[in-house]
């Protein structure tokens, strides 16, 4: 008797030492392997992990509900399959095999009655691969729901209840492990014996624990991996196309510059200058493409003639003579872009270097500016605080006078936010000084 008791406890030790064994070199095979390599790791560790655990079979189901349909719906993702010639003589069960109403499997510590194991099953022919798409049962719901595994012999199962694949192949036991990711369920994992009608030892179960875990966070790893290189694929290609495009009339716009400042030829001048436009123009437009303005819709909600064009004002004709602007940007080379621009229409222009400044200017004089045109991005107070400052004022100009956002800052969300914070309108930069003039036009003149 001790003799046997040692036997045992020898055997005992030696098979949870194969297991361990198994357990790390299965995990070297699925931590180390790259994105293109997932579906050999998986095929080589199941090959390990097979004679250990007895089974012939092995399959991933992620837990995918169907659009529409029920929840519990699965889509089959890598498999494995041991073939010999005891396997492949063994067959199809029988229908002699199948005769009993129920069958009963053993679900963790507790035993579950089995219900239909292919109910709304979707078989599609896609090489040697026939399903793809699965509903499992209720009681297994059940018994994933409590991250209890499907454990048991297939053989009392109804034939209609038979999934076409384990009937095919002759599968006579079931291993059905729930894999749950940071307590999300995210499928499980399916192991089939086709020589035995038994339920998995539990050393067996604990180990396809271990097993199929392994699997599947390699599967997310490979996938992520895989989603990883399609973006950088992606990023490079789009670099190198903007590399292109903006490099294109930088080279024009920096090539004339320099033509036309060591141009003698007026004529030469008025061509670099023409040329730099026509330049600007399409770098412009460029980055415009590059990030997918839909101004149009943006534009819609805000009372800002840009949207409605018509003919162009003649800047030479425009004069606004007696009015007085305030204009906030803090970047100097931005200020005097603005002022030469609009040095023909004889407005009157002060300057604030940021949105603290420019609530100190409109505060003492408060009736002296018909309008602000003020910049977002500031040191000290940005553009919106600033306009939010001045409409809290308790003076009634505070509350009417125009406020034009004058920013780069030129998505949807961006105008939404200029709205929201209590201006008027908003212009884009780079300024075009049409639409400038017009904006100036319709608040201070058509209004």
């Amino acid at each position: 008797m001790m003799e046997d008791a040692y036997q045992n406890t020898m055997q005992a030790l030696k098979r949870n030492g194969d297991l361990l064994d198994a357990v790390n070199s299965v995990a070297a095979i699925f931590f180390t392997c790259c994105a293109d390599d997932y579906e050999k790791a998986f095929q080589e560790g199941m090959e390990i992990v097979s004679g250990l655990a007895g089974f012939h079979r092995a399959k991933l189901w992620k837990h995918e509900p169907a659009p529409g349909g029920k929840d519990f719906t699965f889509v089959g993702l890598h498999e494995w399959l041991y073939v010999d010639d005891d396997a492949a003589a063994a067959g199809p069960l029988d229908d002699g095999c199948n005769a009993a109403a129920t069958v009963k499997l053993e679900d963790g510590c507790n035993t579950v009655a089995a219900s239909p194991l292919c109910d709304g099953c979707v078989v599609v022919a896609a090489g040697q691969s026939s399903e793809t798409r699965r509903l499992a049962p209720a009681r297994w719901e059940e018994s994933f729901r409590r991250n209890d595994c499907v454990n048991g012999a297939l053989a009392g199962l109804p034939s209609d209840e038979f999934d076409v694949d384990w009937k095919r192949q002759g599968a006579k036991s079931i291993l059905a492990v729930p894999v749950y990711l940071r307590d999300v369920f995210w499928g499980y994992a399916e192991y089939l014996d086709c020589r035995s009608e038994r339920a998995f030892a539990e050393d067996e179960v604990n180990f396809l624990r271990f097993v199929s875990l392994m699997a599947v966070y390699a599967y997310i790893n490979a996938m992520n991996s895989l989603e990883a290189k399609a973006a950088n694929r992606a990023k490079n290609s789009f670099l190198s196309m903007m590399n292109h495009e903006i490099r294109t009339p930088m080279n024009a716009i920096i090539g004339m510059a320099a033509i036309g400042k060591s141009a003698a030829d007026a004529k030469k001048i008025d061509y670099a200058f023409n040329q730099i436009i026509d330049a600007s123009n399409h770098l412009l437009g460029v980055i415009n493409g590059i990030f997918d303005m839909s101004r149009a819709e943006c534009v819609k909600s805000i009372p800002n003639p840009v949207n409605n064009i018509g003919e162009s004002p003649d800047i030479g004709e425009t004069s606004f003579l007696g009015r007085h602007l305030l204009l906030v940007d803090d970047i100097e080379i931005n200020r005097e872009i603005v002022l030469a621009m609009l040095e023909p229409t004889l407005i009157i222009i002060d300057c604030a270097e940021n949105g603290y400044e420019a609530v100190r200017m409109f505060s003492n004089e408060p009736n002296r500016y018909d309008l602000i045109l003020i910049d977002i991005q500031m040191p000290e107070m940005d553009g919106y605080e600033a306009t939010r400052q001045i409409r809290k004022l308790d003076c009634a100009r505070a509350k009417e006078i125009p406020i034009i956002a004058m920013t780069a800052n030129v998505f949807d969300e961006d105008v939404a936010r200029c709205l929201e914070a209590g201006m008027t309108g908003h212009l884009g930069k780079p300024l075009d000084t049409e639409e400038v003039i017009r904006t100036l036009r319709e608040y201070l003149i058509e209004k």
